[in-house]
């Protein structure tokens, strides 16, 4: 498990700060920054004291694509911890991840978020609360496909992460076809391409068709341009499983 004694002091003045604001705040309540006295109030009080005790911070943020990233983050740290323990794999994913889109420096310090998360007790339910209050359908689903992506990194999807990730899911008010969907996304099977779609192997040419469309404009990429190229460039990820679904059933089945 990694220590927050480990990050650097400017780092995690930044990131505890924002993680306390975040995940302590009230409903609907943006991430953002705290002033250095808040900061340093979290950073040596919260080793102390349970997440309870920690005082509410109300702060607003007006980086939409970093309050992506942070909520990304902390729903990762939630799900990896669920099986005790976080893989080289699971740590990977996220460096690849984070570094393509932010290049090294912000990958460190989003990296120290995530040890600050998996440092500290947050409430599952008031974390998701918040996060399904102030974002989008559309970016809620986001999310979560990348946190089963980061708990599938090992190519081992444990029974322990489906089930804290079903139990985001139902947090974030998504809905049950549509966390069918993305998990089946990260499935390389051909039955997997109907659950993605979220129809029967028994549909129709034209319900394959007509799903396909359905999905197709739930899941662009243009949804979620108000996030920035971050969210952009990964809803894309989610797209493309999207049209690779429909043609391999299309192939299979022999239909244009």
């Amino acid at each position: 498990m990694f220590l927050l004694a480990k990050i650097k002091l400017h780092t995690a003045k930044i990131i505890a700060g924002a993680t306390g604001g975040y995940l302590y705040g009230t409903t609907g309540l943006g991430l953002g920054l705290l002033t250095g006295a808040v900061v340093d109030y979290f950073l040596h009080r919260a080793k102390h004291k349970s997440p309870t005790a920690v005082k509410k911070i109300q702060i607003t943020s007006k980086d939409k694509s970093k309050d992506f990233v942070a909520s990304v983050i902390l729903l990762a740290a939630i799900v990896v911890k669920s099986d005790g323990e976080l893989s080289e794999l699971e740590l990977g994913y996220l460096r690849r991840f984070l570094s393509e889109q932010f290049g090294e420096h912000h990958t460190t310090e989003y990296l120290a978020m995530l040890r600050a998360a998996l440092n500290n007790n947050f409430d599952t339910a008031e974390t998701c609360a918040n996060i399904a209050a102030s974002n989008a359908y559309e970016t809620r689903l986001q999310m979560l496909y990348l946190i089963v992506g980061v708990a599938n990194a090992d190519f081992n999807l444990q029974q322990t992460e489906i089930d804290k990730i079903l139990e985001i899911s139902n947090l974030l008010s998504i809905d049950k076809y549509d966390f069918k969907s993305i998990l089946a996304m990260h499935i390389n099977e051909l039955t997997a391409a109907y659950e993605i779609l979220e129809i029967l192997p028994s549909a129709s040419d034209n319900e394959v068709k007509q799903s396909y469309q359905n999905m197709a404009v739930k899941y662009h990429p243009d949804k979620l341009a108000h996030l920035g190229d971050l969210a952009t460039n990964t809803a894309k990820l989610k797209y493309e499983k999207v049209i690779q679904a429909y043609e391999s059933i299309q192939k299979e089945r022999g239909f244009k």
